[in-house]
């Protein structure tokens, strides 16, 4: 949209004669700003649906926050994928993991070996432990998995290590890991 109008022409402004200034009309409203302009509401019924929208999330999320347990969302997940630190009737074994809260990488030579990798994920060999071992020679109490059966077995390799917890993740002490790591 432009402000000049179709019968315009260029070749009338060399002239002497300004008389066709006179008879050129020019929309008015173009020269209003935005705030003298009169406004009318045309997205009255967007607008309704996105408050609807916005009051559903929000009655939802609290629902979802008081009913369910949204912590289940960032827990770790071992190796057969049960979930560290919450009792499920479907768990492997029946097993108990409330008190095993945190997730050590068991095997972590397997783990990181380069075939592994291209095979399957590094947590396949994660194991729900007690504690996080700070101490090569700590006794681990985890729930054994699929691919660890023995938890105490890993110093024997000489594949125990270190580590602190962060997130309920044991993150291995670089120092500590074996030296073919």
């Amino acid at each position: 949209m432009s402000g000049v109008p179709d019968d315009f022409d260029p070749k009338k402004l060399s002239g002497e004669d300004k008389s066709y200034l006179n008879d050129i009309k020019f929309d008015q409203s173009i020269s209003c700003s935005p705030v003298d302009k009169p406004r009318k509401c045309t997205d009255m019924l967007c607008c309704i649906i996105f408050t609807c929208a916005f009051v559903g999330m929000f009655v939802a999320s609290i629902y979802g926050y008081m009913a369910g347990e949204p912590w289940k969302l960032v827990a770790p997940l071992d190796g057969d994928n049960n979930i560290c630190g919450y009792t499920d009737k479907t768990a492997t074994g029946g097993a108990n993991y409330a008190d095993y809260k945190h997730l050590y990488i068991g095997d972590i030579s397997n783990a990181l070996s380069p075939v592994s990798i291209a095979s399957v994920s590094v947590f396949e060999f994660g194991v729900c432990v007690k504690e996080c071992p700070t101490e090569k020679t700590d006794v681990i109490e985890c729930i054994p998995t699929g691919e660890v059966k023995d938890c105490n077995g890993i110093a024997d390799a000489g594949d125990a290590y270190t580590s602190y917890e962060l997130l309920s993740y044991c993150i291995p002490v670089y120092d500590s890991l074996p030296e073919t790591l």
